[in-house]
């Protein structure tokens, strides 16, 4: 029980936050919008027969760009309550701390998962695009925002103060996205940045979006949830253990 009132409490705190609201709701949108108006296409109005619409690729790769934004964000509140001692004061009271982590994660992942939601979601209303099965859909921005919040954990492990998580959150991001190619598909690339792009949770979650607005089913995305799994046991493990080891004074 107390997991989930941690869990309520962090998710409506974060649901009431305007900036946070904007940032990670309003300024995709409006960006998506955009580039569907500079490729030519205007909302609401009949999908493209046949061929690759731009915006399959697109709507998700700015979805999943910031979705590393909020990564960011999360790891940041995480450790401005450490600094207050919400955490401590959390201890006090008769819970388990592995309830309070778990609470807190949930918290996340719920963010996480209905921000994609809703950006997909509201992108395909606008530019009508077929994703193929909701449920695959779904599954997909799921197991994405699990993933997501393995980078959480570790951004909170390796930065540990907030000024700190700020600035290795922005940099993450920013690296992600060009190496994914998140912010378009015309970005130059190369052999060595494709390969990099695979430790990425853009690059698998991209190539499921864009399996399934190809046409394709559980199949054809069973191998990148797969490799969005592994990553997220192997992020979880590294946090853990680099949580263990004796931290340095926080300045």
């Amino acid at each position: 029980m107390a997991l989930f009132i941690i869990a309520w409490q962090d998710l409506k705190r974060a649901l009431r936050d305007p900036v946070g609201l904007v940032m990670t709701l309003i300024v995709p949108l409006v960006l998506i919008v955009a580039i569907g108006l500079v490729a030519g296409n205007t909302p609401f109005q009949a999908a493209p027969v046949g061929g690759f619409d731009a915006l399959s690729y697109i709507a998700p790769g700015m979805a999943l760009f910031f979705m590393m934004l909020t990564v960011r964000q999360s790891a940041k509140t995480i450790a401005e309550d450490t600094d207050r001692g919400v955490r401590d004061r959390l201890r006090s009271a008769p819970i388990a701390d592995i309830s309070i982590t778990a609470g807190s994660t949930v918290s996340h992942i719920v963010l996480l998962f209905l921000q994609l939601l809703v950006l997909i979601g509201i992108s395909s209303l606008l530019y009508r695009l077929s994703w193929g099965p909701v449920g695959i859909l779904v599954l997909i921005c799921l197991v994405l925002a699990v993933c997501a919040s393995g980078w959480v954990a570790l951004l909170v492990s390796l930065g540990r103060t907030p000024s700190r998580i700020n600035a290795l959150g922005m940099v993450l991001t920013l690296t992600f996205g060009i190496l994914s190619r998140s912010f378009a598909a015309v970005i130059p690339t190369s052999p060595w940045m494709d390969t990099l792009a695979r430790i990425t949770p853009n690059y698998w979650g991209q190539h499921a979006f864009f399996s399934l607005a190809l046409g394709g089913g559980a199949a054809s995305v069973l191998r990148d949830l797969g490799a969005l799994g592994i990553m997220t046991a192997v992020l979880w493990v590294a946090s853990a253990l680099r949580t263990r080891r004796p931290s340095t004074t926080r300045r």
